[in-house]
């Protein structure tokens, strides 16, 4: 199971089987929620307290409006179905990406209505996704790879992680300092000079 919470106390947990659970209070209780898939569901992010993406398994982009009472599964006709979606970042309501198996990124401007495919120029599998603004990102994944735009996603640049150890998750304090972490303990840390 992974997990998002936000400030005030509401958070958010899903899994296998497309089963997600939600809490207003900290976790003290929790309510199942119905979901409507069945994949199995990898990375996610709440925007407010209403306003929510989930991804995971079979291309799933699942999202709510209403802090999760009701689930709407994204289109995505251009998506290969074997595309495995791990993480999903968004800056606002509207902007977000999604990436996942084969190097894939995805785009949406219009809150996950539509999604488009950006060229992240890696054919690894990514595990992360984090952008700090509606130009700057960065995505981290398997064999140490580490890639970087600033420009939305048009264009990604390789970036040198020092370390082949996949890299799980990417973490930025502010846009001029950030970690990745992985296997066996990798720390990757980025300062803009």
């Amino acid at each position: 199971m992974r997990a998002v919470f936000n400030r005030n106390g509401r958070g958010w947990t899903f899994g296998e089987a497309g089963s997600i659970y939600a809490t207003q209070d900290a976790g003290d209780t929790w309510v199942k929620l119905r979901s409507p898939t069945r994949r199995l569901l990898l990375g996610g992010i709440f925007v407010d307290d209403y306003r929510g993406w989930i991804v995971g398994a079979g291309a799933t982009i699942i999202q709510t409006s209403d802090g999760g009472d009701t689930w709407y599964q994204s289109k995505l006709p251009e998506v290969d179905k074997s595309v495995r979606f791990t993480a999903t970042s968004f800056i606002d309501n509207r902007r977000g990406w999604a990436v996942g198996s084969g190097g894939s990124v995805y785009r949406t401007v219009n809150g996950g209505r539509t999604w488009g495919r950006q060229d992240s120029t890696v054919p690894i599998d990514l595990f992360d996704v984090k952008f700090v603004d509606a130009q700057e990102g960065w995505a981290v994944g398997a064999e140490g790879t580490i890639i970087h735009t600033v420009d939305g996603g048009e264009h990604w640049t390789t970036e040198r992680s020092g370390t082949e150890h996949p890299l799980e998750r990417v973490f930025f304090a502010s846009r001029n300092r950030g970690w990745a972490v992985g296997f066996g303990g990798t720390v990757v840390a980025y300062t803009k000079n």
